[in-house]
């Protein structure tokens, strides 16, 4: 293990493991709080503010990938079920996101103009937990999924508006 907490051993085996299927990462995080300065230019921001200018570009480099956040929210209480796990660091956010693939991940992490964001990512965190996960029960459905019944959707509206104005009946 590294001094970040980072296992690149682990890392390492998940992306080797590639199944091809998407996955979701599940986020914990503690934000800095207060004033935190970049120490390359002297701008002051509030930890949040920092973790903003990371998460915009981080969301749209995603969705251009395929992928998308399925949830993002801020903790509004502490721990009510909790067994055998250390004390709550003091969280702020929890969040998930979907990948298409692992090769997605990899991808996002070797873009150069991405890494330009990664920056804020560390003056605006103090500290984070993140694990990939497969999904077993969703109540939700893929993108591929959402597209197809759009589609189906808008060629069903289509078909009753030529009818309606062609005269016919639907």
């Amino acid at each position: 293990m590294t001094e970040t907490g980072n296992d690149l051993g682990r890392l390492r085996d998940f992306l080797e493991s590639d199944d091809g299927r998407e996955f979701v990462m599940v986020n914990l995080v503690r934000t800095r709080p207060g004033l935190v300065t970049d120490p390359a230019s002297g701008e002051a921001r509030e930890g949040s503010e920092w973790l903003r200018r990371y998460s915009e570009p981080f969301v749209r480099g995603l969705i251009a990938r395929g992928g998308h956040p399925l949830f993002v929210g801020r903790k509004i209480g502490g721990y009510i079920d909790a067994w055998n796990t250390p004390a709550d660091p003091g969280w702020s956010l929890a969040g998930t996101m979907r990948y298409r693939s692992r090769r997605d991940l990899v991808r996002m992490a070797t873009d150069p103009r991405f890494r330009a964001a990664h920056l804020n990512k560390t003056l605006g965190i103090e500290a984070t937990f993140s694990f990939p996960t497969q999904r077993q029960i969703a109540f939700y459905a893929s993108p591929r999924v959402i597209m197809g019944l759009t589609l189906a959707l808008a060629a069903a509206l289509g078909h009753i508006l030529v009818l309606t104005f062609a005269g016919g009946t639907a």
